[in-house]
């Protein structure tokens, strides 16, 4: 069975209306799906989940998917890095696939470094939440993504430090 990975915005109410039915429809079509909107942490309002945690699982459940079934015109900035990675994993494939050999691969993709600051004032001021950045404003999904493997400043000179390091 073909599992869908579902990916739209999910932060208002009718956003969420829209993920379930189309889980539900989807279903009906004899696919399996993973549904960011139906994890179990979302039923523990008590437990907030890091932003690595959705990053780490939504990720996961990517890789695993055969189908990514995306809402794009949302505007919504985790949808986007879904389709990123999702991009990302086909190159490599297709890559592979038509003979490509790993040190080929290195040679094309050097891996990056990742800086990213926010010019949001309510970021640097607001201080922490439960050890990471305030999620209103930030998608949590982006946020794990780029902490999975780079750094996040709320001060625009101290990311240009760092790059210049």
């Amino acid at each position: 069975m073909k599992q869908v990975y579902i990916a739209g915005s999910l932060f208002k109410s009718g956003d969420i209306k829209e993920r379930i039915e189309e889980g539900r429809q989807l279903r009906e079509q004899g696919l399996k799906t993973f549904n960011p909107i139906e994890q179990p942490f979302n039923d523990d309002k008590s437990k907030k989940p890091t932003a690595h945690e959705i990053f780490k699982g939504d990720t996961n459940a990517i890789i695993d998917s055969d189908i990514i079934f995306a809402e794009y015109d949302g505007e919504d900035p985790g949808v986007m890095a879904e389709l990123g990675i999702t991009w990302a994993i086909n190159d490599a494939l297709d890559f592979f696939e038509k003979g490509g050999t790993i040190e080929e691969y290195k040679a094309k993709y050097k891996k990056k470094e990742v800086i990213v600051h926010s010019t949001d004032i309510r970021q640097g001021s607001a201080g922490e939440y439960d050890g990471h950045y305030v999620p209103y404003g930030l998608n949590q999904y982006v946020v794990g993504m780029i902490e999975d493997q780079g750094t996040i400043f709320t001060n625009k000179q101290k990311a240009i430090e760092k790059a210049g390091k």
